[in-house]
């Protein structure tokens, strides 16, 4: 039951993998789509219908997540044969899931239902919660399964959560909320403890990489974002000119994670983080990263930013710029100044990763000015999707957001 949740989120699963990988970027600045799918071009221009089904089957899944983990924790006090240490496993990991898939529902939707039961009937009924209490439930179930988790991962493998990966997502939850502080100490218990370290950039993605936090497993030894990388010459989905001109001369990972394709004036560039598009195995196998080291570091920049304390800010923005090959910058004494510089080495360093660049543009009050700048049909009411049309005609009790 438990691992069943945990194949939701990768790409034998389903689709929050691919979404996230691809839909949010395209929502953003990042991505653009080559070809004429209707639901792609819904999100590229921001006018996504409360019919799409992209957007409909992503409430689903995250919302099966939720019911899962909710089972899961609603059935586990009356299982018998169960060590304490097991129990205590068990619900630490399930502690951690549920919150993930809110973290991820409230990005996309605002207030979102709060179910915390498996009964179905109450949950077909469940009006909208307001985000500030979904956060406090995520935060309270973050807490919980950080005290409940040990240091060890349960399995040889990163693919399953231990204390730190609780920890690492407190820290960009309290990030979001702009609790500077509790950022900054979640972020440095992770950075501080030892157990990971920056490789090369092109041994970031790789399975078992000393950067994963968490993983989340392949059996195929590759990834829905390699399986998309192109054989010919144009991809599914393209860099835009203002992302690749956002990498210095010199950047690692303007080398590594970006692949050019096609011929002449024809040429695209497209996302190269996960490489493998065929069953890989052993060393070059690869799995998806929702939670690695160099997020934890510009976490702790941007929280000594709104601190004041640049100096220490650039104690840990300038790993990360070193890791890609770039020289160290010295941060500004002018807060703003800082700002903008981590907001764009976090576009350089988590672009088509997990929404990254969408929910911080949302999170920093920056997504009119910076999408209004370069998307023709921008509109304020956007940086919410809609509430799907098919869960509005099954309960009565949800409406829907504000411009749709």
């Amino acid at each position: 039951a438990l691992l069943n949740i945990y194949v939701q989120f990768a790409r034998s699963g389903g689709t929050i993998e691919s979404y996230f990988m691809a839909y949010p970027p395209m929502y953003a600045d990042e991505v653009y789509p080559t070809g004429t799918s209707l639901a792609d071009q819904e999100y590229y221009n921001n006018n996504v219908a409360p019919a799409n089904s992209t957007n409909a089957v992503t409430w689903r899944q995250l919302y099966f997540v939720v019911y899962s983990a909710n089972l899961l924790l609603d059935e586990l006090g009356a299982a018998d044969g169960l060590s304490s240490t097991l129990r205590q496993q068990i619900e630490g990991e399930a502690r951690f899931l549920r919150p993930f898939a809110y973290f991820l529902l409230t990005n996309q939707f605002g207030d979102v239902p709060l179910i915390l039961k498996p009964d179905v009937a109450p949950a077909a009924e469940a009006p909208r919660t307001a985000a500030a209490a979904v956060y406090s439930q995520v935060v309270e179930d973050l807490e919980r399964a950080h005290s409940l988790l040990p240091t060890a991962y349960p399995v040889a493998e990163r693919i399953r959560v231990n204390k730190w990966a609780a920890k690492a997502l407190l820290a960009r939850v309290y990030l979001y909320q702009g609790a500077w502080a509790a950022a900054r100490n979640e972020a440095v218990a992770v950075v501080q403890s030892g157990m990971y370290s920056l490789p090369a950039p092109d041994g970031t993605f790789k399975k078992g990489s000393p950067e994963a936090i968490l993983q989340f497993w392949a059996r195929d030894g590759y990834t829905w974002a390699g399986g998309f990388v192109p054989s010919g010459t144009v991809p599914t989905y393209a860099l835009t000119p203002g992302l690749l001109q956002a990498f210095e001369a010199g950047d690692l990972r303007r080398q590594h994670w970006i692949r050019s394709v096609g011929s002449g004036s024809n040429v695209y560039h497209h996302p190269y983080k996960f490489k493998n598009r065929v069953t890989t195995a052993g060393a070059a196998a690869e799995y998806t990263i929702p939670l690695r080291l160099a997020e934890q570091y510009l976490i702790l920049a941007e929280a000594y930013v709104q601190l004041d304390d640049p100096a220490r800010a650039g104690e840990y923005l300038n790993p990360v710029r070193v890791r890609a090959g770039l020289l160290p910058v010295e941060m500004p004494v002018e807060k703003e100044a800082g700002l903008r510089l981590i907001e764009e080495e976090r576009r350089r360093e988590l672009f088509a990763e997990w929404g990254h660049r969408f929910f911080d543009l949302k999170r920093t009050g920056r997504i009119d000015a910076v999408l209004g700048a370069v998307k023709p049909a921008w509109k304020p009411a956007a940086r919410l999707l809609p509430i799907p049309e098919i869960e509005l005609l099954n309960n009565p009790s949800l409406t829907q957001n504000e411009g749709y």
